[in-house]
């Protein structure tokens, strides 16, 4: 090998080597004596305001000038309010990130015109966790196994009309069979829960298991609560024994339909950058959220809350998630839809009465 060649391919390394050490330097300098904004999409209190502000207290020593990062809660709409926020108003430079709730995401695919987005736009940064969502009643419900529940009658609480526990409530009824009596209004899945203990409902359509465990825990080391499904894209490692919605549901297109409305659980709890910020520092950032997954000081803090840590997902493997939900047969698509908009209108319907009555 002649000298020649040598020298010039040292000289590309130490190119190279600058080059990076420039963009390592230039991150820095953005970032140093900055305060990164997160804005929260629900309300303080719950899993995702939890996860958020757990990931917040660990991320900014993983970017380049170590920024600190201040949570900001900005519910609304069901976490629409803050995906306009981010997309629409929020700067495009990396100093505002979100964490916001999965749902959201695919608002655009149900034709909701309030979802003033473009979910392929957004910048995936990571998700601290992948969920799986439940139906649970309280020990003392007539029903043991969703067999039970296709055959018996009962109450179940959930939040707002529109709501996640009353979507996949409402679905179940409809591709399942089972008969559960939604009664909507309750303050969040706590507000349930304490319903459920007082005998005001027999259960809970869509729990999810992360909240579960690190809320009401004892609750299961006690089986005061029977888990009678999952809705996941896969079995939960610690529910190897509990059927999985769209292995029973009676249709290829009925498997296909759970498969898609499972599509937002499987992305967790996703942390997300404005459109327009820059490729290398939407790249810094995913970085900076999978050392903050694997680093001792997040996980430790994570346990301390019975909070899960190793299903997290990273920013490319939501991309994918998005992409292929976004990709379904039209037929599905249509039928979760109408069911979204039918529940859109409840919701309109009681708030108009609800505005009636006060008048």
């Amino acid at each position: 090998m002649n000298k020649t060649f040598l020298a010039i391919s040292a000289a590309v390394i130490i190119l190279g080597s600058g080059a990076s050490a420039v963009k390592a330097d230039d991150m820095a300098d953005f970032y140093k004596g900055k305060k990164v904004t997160l804005i929260i999409s629900s309300p303080v209190g719950g899993g995702y305001n939890r996860y958020a502000r757990t990931v917040a207290r660990h991320l900014g020593k993983y970017i380049p000038g170590k920024p600190s990062i201040i949570p900001k809660n900005m519910p609304g709409a069901g976490g629409i309010r803050a995906a306009n926020y981010l997309y629409l108003r929020a700067p495009q430079d990396g100093s505002t990130i979100g964490s916001i709730q999965n749902t959201v995401l695919f608002e655009p695919l149900w034709s909701n015109k309030n979802a003033r987005f473009d979910v392929n736009k957004f910048n995936w940064i990571g998700s601290a966790n992948s969920e799986v969502s439940l139906i649970v009643v309280w020990h003392t419900a007539p029903v043991k196994t969703i067999q039970d529940l296709q055959k018996t009658e009962i109450t179940v609480g959930a939040t707002g009309a529109a709501s996640t526990p009353a979507f996949f409530g409402r679905l179940q009824n409809a591709v399942l069979g089972t008969k559960m009596k939604i009664i909507n209004g309750y303050k969040g899945m706590t507000g349930a829960f304490f319903a459920m203990e007082k005998g005001e409902v027999q259960g809970f359509p869509s729990a999810f298991y992360s909240s579960l465990k690190s809320r009401w825990g004892r609750m299961l080391e006690k089986n005061q609560i029977r888990i009678l499904v999952q809705v996941a894209l896969e079995k939960h490692p610690e529910l190897p024994n509990v059927p999985l919605a769209y292995e029973i549901a009676p249709s290829k297109e009925n498997q296909e339909l759970f498969k898609l409305a499972s599509a937002p659980l499987a992305i967790g709890r996703p942390s997300v950058a404005p459109p327009g910020v820059p490729e290398a520092r939407v790249k810094v950032l995913r970085e900076a959220f999978a050392a903050t997954m694997k680093s001792e000081g997040y996980l430790k803090d994570a346990k301390k809350q019975r909070l899960e840590t190793g299903n997290w997902l990273t920013g490319e493997r939501i991309d994918e998630i998005v992409k292929n939900s976004y990709s379904a047969p039209r037929p599905v698509v249509a039928r979760l839809t109408a069911i979204q908009q039918e529940l859109q209108k409840l919701k309109r319907e009681q708030k108009k009465a609800k505005k009636n009555k006060k008048n």
